[in-house]
């Protein structure tokens, strides 16, 4: 009889726009270990990017046995399976120099959150401006420069005894909750929301429509014309729709 995995009994309610990265990298944090120290304790194979290389199945595991639905859980998993579909779009994504995957995070976003996470949108390069806040996001640690690195955990206490959340630096411990550019820029219009919406919703949805014709597009046409075209006011579905339209000249 095959023995049964060991479970970690206890794991946060992943938010509706969280990364399967922010949900595990909290994970961690509840139980105080490194992301490689869970997936060791787990049984499962080491993934340099959890967000596309992690199996739902692994992230299943992952949640076994805790308040997490498995349904919840399929769902969180399946984010970013056009990416695994099409490897090509990886390129949307942010990495550091050293190809690690990152994140660009809104300082004013963590400063609001009651529990501090990433959101999905933070993961693609296309994703500069905050919509909410109107500001730039930041891409390292305004204390030590390090890049926002999606498996590097934050543990530990910060200088005035409180547990570190996923809004501290994991090298310096700093808080990026308010730091950096958190100014509200009045050079972003709404064209430039809009061109950035329809970009990372069409990778999520993994097609795209265009004004006046039937036909769906895939994300290989995506990445062509987003290397050959300038996009001008892109009309964009919400995100939760299946579908974004978009007009290209």
């Amino acid at each position: 009889m095959s023995k049964r995995p060991p479970s970690i009994l206890l794991a946060p309610l992943p938010f509706d726009d969280e990364s399967p990265a922010s949900w595990i990298i909290r994970t961690c944090q509840m139980h105080a270990v490194t992301y490689h120290e869970l997936l060791g304790y787990l049984g499962i194979p080491r993934r340099r990017d959890p967000d596309v290389q992690l199996p739902i199945d692994h992230l299943c595991r992952i949640g076994s046995n805790t308040r997490v639905a498995e349904k919840r859980l399929r769902s969180l998993g399946s984010v970013f399976k056009s990416v695994r579909d099409f490897p090509r779009v990886k390129t949307l994504l942010n990495f550091d120099i050293h190809g690690e995957p990152s994140y660009r995070v809104c300082a004013l976003c963590l400063a609001d959150d009651e529990v501090p996470y990433l959101r999905i949108q933070w993961r693609f390069k296309d994703w500069k401006y905050c919509p909410v806040h109107r500001n730039a996001l930041m891409e390292r640690c305004p204390e030590c420069g390090v890049s926002i690195i999606s498996t590097k955990v934050s543990l530990g206490h910060s200088p005035n005894g409180d547990l570190l959340d996923i809004s501290h630096c994991y090298l310096c411990g700093h808080s990026r909750a308010h730091s950096g550019a958190a100014c509200p820029c009045a050079t972003i219009d709404d064209r430039e929301l809009a061109v950035q919406n329809f970009l990372v919703s069409a990778v999520l949805h993994g097609h795209f429509f265009i004004e006046g014709f039937a036909k769906r597009f895939d994300l290989d046409f995506l990445l062509w014309l987003r290397g050959n075209y300038q996009w001008d006011g892109p009309r964009v579905a919400p995100t939760n729709s299946a579908t974004a339209d978009a007009r290209a000249i």
